[in-house]
């Protein structure tokens, strides 16, 4: 297998069982052979207690020999991905006795037991398919076996599964793309028109082909009938019809054939090894809308029209006003979109929510008209007056129970008036208006040139312009309701009042609106409802909307003014027992003691002005002077991320506050040092060059000496709790929290991003952008500022 990715082969899991079967008897090795031919077992322990356990079911033996020989290694990397067949049947239908899981892993067992195709890929595809499938039905399923006591009467569980999971595709709030595709898959696998593992399956009868096509099993892009139509006709120069209907008689001029076979391989496969000429037609607002060939033309109209339409595909640095999305529309497809759906309030109110916040369609369909339904928390709902839902992802729950994951959009007096007057007796008024609203635009558009408008590409239209008009992506995601995996590290350690979203979000608002009405051709429809689409002045809403796990300055400067506290307390301890005289033991730990207050109190000054993650013995440190990176400041090469994966490396500025604090830190270091020397103490210093800089403590030995290690985040709780100090901090990483939101008040959320490591999520391994040289003169500034703010000091302590 050359893919890791991949699943195992038949072969490769056989060669993986080999040193284990080698001095088997010959009656228990063939046992052994049948049943990893059966279920593709991994040889991994549980595993083969597992297929033990299941063996009466599919007619296999696992000889007991293997089950008391101890086979060597962890459970298997990639479980599912590796070995598709038996992780389902062991981990998702691993219910024994339940009739549901029984039938699914017969139903695994009879299409993904080899043989099977050599696309080990699509093998692991189909079977993740046909097991979502099955999750989606499983209760269901056994529930029919269950009342049939379960006697099938002939009946296939993979056919009584394909009608469930029908069935389950009428709710709206279980359809999907990709729940479509699997219900696909599923339903080629039943009607035995796919196999597992083969990209294509033509079925025979008697000996001959049939006349129905192969059924394509891989997502390749295939060219369809119109560009085929388009690719021979530009090869062969057929016939024009130049009044759209009639064929001419008289034959166009061939063009050149190697003009013809370029544009052959430009829709085949997406290259551009021809330049065609054009005429590009711009939009009022100077967006390409769509290109127009040039005369004459040896296509028929409708040809012609994919054609062009395929050309602004394949071109979006010419054809499209973002190259990131090709099916954002222009600010005229918007405006005649709304006319489209004015006649319909319902329609109009959907398209104009989706404009607003970029919700996903499918997600607003869902909308409630009334309380929030805890069941079904993705669901959003209308309380009379403004939209509310939850945020799906991003911030943590708050631990007091306050509504932090709620996002509040005040609505226009208009369309609540109209949405409360329309939605009367109507649980979820949304329902279905998706399909309603596309195949609506689908027949207006029918002619029209460019892309045809959709729910889904007026959502990515509201996207854009809501980041443009924001100048903000964390924030535009966060009005969405879904942060995505690349903004939800950004929008867990954001906060905001709500009061301010619905400030921001007012400027997008009215300027859309303003768009609107700037068509003549469409005021008597749309104006009516826009003149009253203007933001309410008061917001329903006065929570914090994301983090929760900020600290307040003057809980921060309560805390450390606590430590020090202890440590002046500790300290003139530690002195009156240097006088008198005490033993050892107790001067070492009264000296260890002194040592971890200071660390901790240097510690939460450190992990506040770096922005640092919690600290684990994996982070790494390196000062930088002056004059490599910056003429003017010191920098810390700062690795904190202790990631299986990545890790999340990137620079931050040497403060003169934090310098402070570290020299105070690494004098007291330097002074117990020399005591516990004159003392006879053994000092153990295992530290490496670049963990020398974080804050460090002394832990004592049984041996009777003391090492010196960083000081960990459960380090420092533990300190805090031995010596009986509260610790004000939300949680662990309350301070890298508290500094976003600190310096989102004065810096670009890019650079502030680019300061904790969040800049591209850490996907710039080898050369991660988070190195990128910024403004450190503004950002050293706007540090002081937060070290004045949070009371941030030195803890100085003279022992001698």
């Amino acid at each position: 297998m050359s893919d890791s990715s991949n699943a195992w082969t038949m072969s490769g899991v056989h060669a993986q069982w080999k040193p284990y079967l080698e001095g088997l008897s010959a009656e228990d090795q063939s046992a052994m052979e049948a049943a990893i031919n059966q279920l593709m077992i991994p040889p991994y322990q549980q595993s083969v207690r597992f297929a033990r356990a299941i063996e009466d079911e599919f007619g296999i033996r696992i000889p007991d020999a293997i089950c008391q020989a101890t086979l060597e290694g962890e459970k298997p990397r990639a479980y599912y991905t590796g070995y598709p067949l038996f992780a389902a049947l062991h981990k998702t239908f691993g219910r024994i006795d339940h009739a549901g899981d029984r039938a699914a892993r017969a139903i695994m067992g009879d299409f993904f037991a080899d043989p099977r195709g050599a696309n080990t890929r699509l093998y692991y595809e189909q079977a993740l398919c046909i097991r979502r499938c099955l999750e989606a039905v499983i209760e269901e399923l056994g529930a029919v076996l269950a009342a049939d006591d379960g006697a099938l009467d002939g009946k296939d569980p993979a056919a009584i599964a394909l009608r469930l999971h029908a069935e389950t595709l009428k709710r709206p709030s279980a359809r999907s793309e990709r729940a479509t595709q699997c219900h696909n898959v599923l339903k080629g696998f039943v009607e035995r028109r796919r196999a597992a593992g083969v990209n294509v399956v033509t079925q025979r009868a008697a000996g001959a082909a049939s006349e129905a096509p192969p059924v394509p099993d891989t997502q390749v892009r295939k060219r369809t009938a119109s560009e085929a139509r388009v690719a021979a006709k530009l090869r062969r120069g057929d016939y024009d019809r130049p009044d759209g209907g009639t064929i001419s008689m008289e034959r166009a001029p061939k063009p050149d054939t190697d003009t013809g076979r370029a544009m052959d391989d430009v829709l085949a496969g997406g290259r551009t090894g021809v330049k065609h000429t054009h005429r590009t037609v711009f939009d009022e607002d100077g967006t390409p809308a769509f290109f127009e060939p040039a005369e004459p033309s040896f296509l028929s109209t409708s040809d012609r029209r994919v054609l062009m339409q395929r050309r602004a595909r394949m071109a979006p640095t010419d054809a499209l006003a973002s190259v990131a999305d090709e099916h954002r529309l222009s600010k005229g497809a918007i405006r005649e979109t709304l006319a489209h759906l004015a006649d319909r309030p319902l329609q109009f109110i959907f398209a104009w929510l989706v404009l607003s916040t970029a919700m996903q369609p499918s997600r607003l369909e869902r909308m409630r008209n009334g309380p929030a339904n805890p069941d079904e928390a993705a669901a959003p709902w209308f309380d009379g007056r403004a939209l509310r839902y939850q945020l799906l992802d991003g911030p943590s729950d708050d631990a007091n129970g306050a509504p932090n994951r709620e996002v509040v959009i005040d609505l226009p007096d208009r369309i609540a008036e109209q949405l409360r007057h329309n939605t009367l007796g109507k649980p979820q008024p949304f329902d279905g208006l998706t399909e309603q609203i596309n195949g609506r635009l689908d027949y207006a558009f029918r002619m029209a040139h460019g892309t045809t408008p959709t729910m889904s590409r007026l959502r990515a239209s509201a996207e854009l312009g809501l980041e443009q008009t924001l100048n903000d992506p964390t924030l535009t995601r966060m009005i969405s309701g879904e942060l995505s995996v690349g903004y939800s590290a950004q929008g867990a350690y954001q906060r905001l009042p709500a009061d301010e979203l619905r400030e921001a979000i007012a400027p997008y608002l009215e300027g859309e609106a303003q768009k609107a009405k700037a068509d003549p051709a469409h005021a008597e429809a749309v104006d009516p409802w826009l003149d009253g689409l203007s933001a309410p002045k008061q917001s329903s809403a006065h929570h914090i909307i994301g983090s929760a796990r900020v600290i307040e300055p003057t809980e921060f400067a309560g805390l450390l003014q606590d430590i020090e506290r202890t440590a002046r307390r500790l300290l003139r301890d530690v002195k009156r027992s240097r006088l008198r005289g005490v033993d050892r033991a107790t001067s070492r730990a009264r000296l260890c003691h002194l040592m971890d207050l200071q660390a901790a109190h240097a510690a939460l000054n450190w992990m506040l002005l770096t922005g640092s993650r919690p600290m684990d013995k994996k982070g790494l440190a390196t000062l930088i002077p002056r004059g490599t990176v910056s003429n003017r400041h010191a920098v810390i090469y700062l690795d904190d991320k202790a990631s299986a994966r990545y890790r999340e490396r990137r620079l931050v500025p040497y403060t003169p506050t934090l310098e402070a604090v570290l020299s105070a830190h690494q004098a007291l270091i330097g002074t117990i040092q020399t005591i516990l020397a004159e003392l006879d103490i053994a000092v153990e210093d295992p530290r490496g060059r670049d963990q020398r800089l974080f804050p460090a403590h002394f832990i004592e030995m049984s041996a009777g000496g003391v090492r010196i290690e960083p000081l960990r985040s459960a380090d420092l709780s533990a300190v805090l709790e031995a010596h009986h100090i509260h610790d004000r901090r939300p949680t662990n990483n309350a301070t890298r929290h508290s500094m976003k939101n600190a310096l989102l008040e004065t810096l670009n959320p890019a650079q502030v991003d680019t300061f904790l490591g969040h800049d591209r999520l850490g996907r710039g391994l080898h050369a991660p952008s988070s190195l990128a040289t910024y403004d450190l003169d503004g950002l050293v500034k706007a540090l002081e500022a937060i070290a004045r703010r949070y009371t941030c000091n030195p803890l100085t302590l003279e022992v001698n």
